[in-house]
């Protein structure tokens, strides 16, 4: 867009203008759509709503996008397609509406070429191509799925990592994502009232324990006892289960948990206010995974 055209526009929006960024891919979309959640963070008091047009392979495709961009307000178009064809369409069309668009792929692959000094093929089905690494991932998630709370304790040594903690500490939710990058994930339950299942203590090495600040851990607890409709029930539960969700509950079991990490020699990992990308980086540091 002209510079001029981008002062004009500045002077008619607000702090209160809604923006719909759309993303457009050939595949699934997820990168696009993660990469356009990373540049609208940094507007927080800018209203973005996220468009995620996936598959688009063939030009009636594009045409059918380019009609859903003119329905919505303000549109940002970020562009994931490798075919030349199709990437040149969106961009003209969008260049003679004046609709902002930027190509996600063009300097990436611009960059690779220029290094490795070879023409790219821009053939987006090798992005997601069913190679040996990908049937791994899938190995990978089913064994996470299959070892989630403590179960196949018998098959814990074929395991790349294990999560430890306490109830709602955030372990599930952790194995998951790992599980989804390919990782063999485990996740066990350790509670004051239980030993430490003996096949933990044997396979350490790959342990990682996962504590909480006790406040935040009661909080959880609380919420997902209501987000099971279980509040209505609290005056009929025992006083058992009511103290599971008090903060004096979450103290002890915080502690119980760190003195096991200890006595292990655990590497313990504190997911306090991170994000689940953010504690499976830290996670895969902790036990050299991340090269």
């Amino acid at each position: 867009m002209p510079a001029s055209t981008q002062q004009r526009s500045a002077q008619t929006l607000t702090e209160s203008t809604t923006f719909d960024v759309h993303t457009v891919s050939e595949a699934t979309g997820s990168l696009a759509e993660h990469l356009a959640s990373v540049g609208i963070s940094q507007f927080p008091k800018i209203d973005f709503r996220i468009h995620r047009h996936m598959f688009c392979s063939t030009i009636d495709d594009v045409r059918s996008v380019r009609k859903k961009i003119t329905e919505t307000t303000n549109p940002i178009v970020l562009s994931a397609i490798a075919s030349s064809e199709l990437k040149r369409s969106l961009k003209t069309w969008c260049e003679r509406r004046e609709i902002p668009y930027l190509s996600l792929l063009d300097g990436l692959v611009d960059f690779m070429s220029d290094a490795v000094k070879r023409r790219p093929v821009r053939d987006a089905s090798l992005v997601h191509k069913c190679s040996e690494s990908y049937f791994r991932r899938i190995d990978a998630w089913e064994y996470t799925l299959q070892h989630d709370d403590s179960r196949r304790l018998d098959t814990l040594d074929q395991a790349d990592i294990i999560l430890i903690g306490v109830s709602r500490v955030g372990k599930s939710p952790l194995a998951a994502y790992l599980g989804s990058l390919g990782y063999k994930v485990a996740n066990v339950a350790i509670t004051p009232e239980l030993p430490v299942p003996r096949q933990v203590r044997q396979c350490r090495r790959k342990a990682i324990g996962l504590t909480l600040q006790p406040k935040q851990l009661a909080a959880i607890r609380e919420r997902r006892f209501e987000l099971n409709q279980f509040k209505d029930a609290l005056g009929r539960v025992s006083n058992v289960q009511h103290e599971y969700l008090t903060p004096r509950a979450a103290i002890r079991d915080i502690s119980f948990s760190d003195a096991i990490f200890r006595r292990l020699a655990i590497p313990k990992l504190d997911v306090t206010n991170l994000t689940v990308e953010e504690s499976a980086a830290h996670a895969l540091q902790l036990l050299n995974l991340a090269g």
